[in-house]
């Protein structure tokens, strides 16, 4: 009995039917069908199947006919054109790594601008559309087999290999003294290609790194330009540091990884300024500075702890202001002043001041709220030392405050209330403090330095239930 290829229509498994029958059983699933309907089921899909091997075929065709364009198109050194082709024919056929490498070949002007390889937003133009080189690398990449790789060689001289690329381009930004972009472009560029040799567990030797370093960082007329860290050498200390000749640290604005390598930033007495962008989380003083420069830095987003050592006497006016994270000062006795604002606008909100300080500037703590958001006067206190109040009277403070402070006032030692600003529609303004807050900075005044000040009705926060203590306790447990 004749047999005939079949589609079952209930559960679609190839079967064999008996064409002189109208029904029959599939063997796959058990139910019953009709035997026309389940020839014809087969007929349709091999229909469909010859279709789509017509249509890959004619793809096919069209592609190498672009392909055979854009390669007219490089003859006559119209490299914007031949890319447009060589693109049209990949998305016809993606499968075929020729297509992406003459693509690739044109838009970095073969490969004249191979830079834009470590970028993952510069676009080149092809045809009337743009793409993205390094997504153009990548689909290379994907598709090349050791032939490719060996073509690009032969045609193009050049090892396209992943390993050779990378290197190829830190060997290239080390070397050149005059490349076409910027030095934060280049930055960006090495520090990609960088990143890729590291993720197929390369690395590359401590003199292209040095050449890297000088070629990303130049120093001119004693201000260093700094675009990346990566490269930079750690010295034992784990330090970062600028060399003799610098005066002035520009960072760059986006500077990219490498301040992870480094435990802090040391600030060496020929530094006069380190910027806005300030990259690091801890400055360290180094041995032989006496003073912090005027407005060393202003506005580091990064910087939370400064290190201070007992050589240095003197802190400039606004040397960290509106460092809005700086919440931690390691201050030293030597320390004799600090100028005007210079904490402001930073997290900095208690410490106790050295008994060698003889004089602060306006306003050297506090914050204006513009930065920080940090209004509440009570959660301030910065402590003078009795001892060094006692032992100076030449002591003095200078303009108003909005932090309080503990000093001598007509020979007798008292507390300094702060101002206390208020934001309104035409601006700050000064009020008195509410009871609550001036209760709350008595009673830490008193936690900190352990004084009766004169004139004023108050004992130790630990003291009897009638006193301080008694009324913290009252005021605490209830809310506000």
């Amino acid at each position: 009995m004749p047999r005939v290829n079949a589609i079952c229509p209930e559960c679609g498994g190839a079967i064999e039917v008996n064409d002189t029958c109208s029904e029959g059983v599939c063997s796959y699933c058990g139910r019953s069908f009709d035997t026309e309907n389940a020839v014809e089921a087969y007929l349709s899909r091999a229909s469909r199947q010859e279709s789509k091997s017509h249509a890959v075929q004619f793809i096919t065709s069209e592609s190498e006919d672009l392909f055979l364009r854009g390669s007219s198109y490089l003859a006559l050194q119209d490299n914007v054109n031949a890319a447009g082709c060589f693109l049209e024919a990949a998305k016809g056929n993606p499968s075929i790594a020729r297509y992406w490498l003459y693509l690739l070949y044109s838009v970095t002007d073969k490969f004249k601008n191979i830079y834009s390889l470590s970028s993952k937003t510069e676009t080149r133009q092809a045809g009337k559309k743009r793409v993205i080189c390094h997504n153009v690398y990548r689909n290379f990449l994907g598709t090349a087999g050791p032939e490719d790789y060996r073509l690009a060689e032969r045609e193009f001289g050049l090892d396209l290999t992943p390993e050779s690329v990378w290197r190829k381009i830190l060997a290239d930004i080390a070397d050149e003294d005059d490349i076409s972009f910027s030095a934060a472009t280049a930055a960006a560029t090495a520090e990609f290609a960088y990143e890729q040799l590291t993720a197929l567990e390369l690395d590359i030797d401590d003199e292209l790194k040095e050449k890297l370093d000088t070629r990303l960082n130049p120093v001119k007329n004693g201000i260093a330009e700094i675009n990346s860290l990566m490269f930079c050498r750690v010295p034992e200390n784990g330090m970062f540091s600028a060399s003799v000749h610098v005066r002035r640290l520009e960072f760059a604005r986006d500077i990219m990884g490498g301040s992870e390598a480094f435990s802090a930033f040391l600030l060496t007495s020929n530094i006069e300024n380190i910027g806005t962008h300030f990259p690091f989380s801890v400055i360290k003083i180094a041995p032989g500075v006496t003073r912090i420069p005027d407005g060393l830095i202003y506005r580091s987003e990064r910087l939370e702890k400064v290190i201070f050592t007992p050589e240095v006497s003197e802190i400039g006016k606004n040397a960290f202001l509106a460092c809005i994270n700086l919440s931690k000062v390691e201050f030293c006795e030597g320390l004799v002043e600090i100028g005007d604002r210079a904490f402001y606008d930073t997290a900095l909100r208690c410490a106790i001041l050295p008994a060698s300080l003889r004089k602060l500037g306006t306003e050297p703590f506090g914050s204006s709220g513009k930065y920080t958001g940090e209004t509440d006067i009570s959660k301030y206190l910065f402590v003078i030392s009795p001892e060094s109040v006692r032992s100076n009277p030449e002591w003095n403070i200078v303009g108003p405050h909005r932090c309080g402070y503990i000093l001598r006032q007509k020979k007798a030692l008292s507390l300094v209330y702060p101002i206390k600003h208020v934001r309104t529609e035409k601006g700050m303004r000064a009020e008195p403090l509410s009871d609550r807050e001036t209760l709350i900075f008595k009673a830490l005044a008193c936690s900190y330095a352990d004084i009766l000040p004169g004139g004023d009705s108050m004992q130790h926060s630990g003291g009897a239930k009638n006193g301080l203590g008694g009324a913290l306790s009252r005021l605490f447990g209830k809310k506000k």
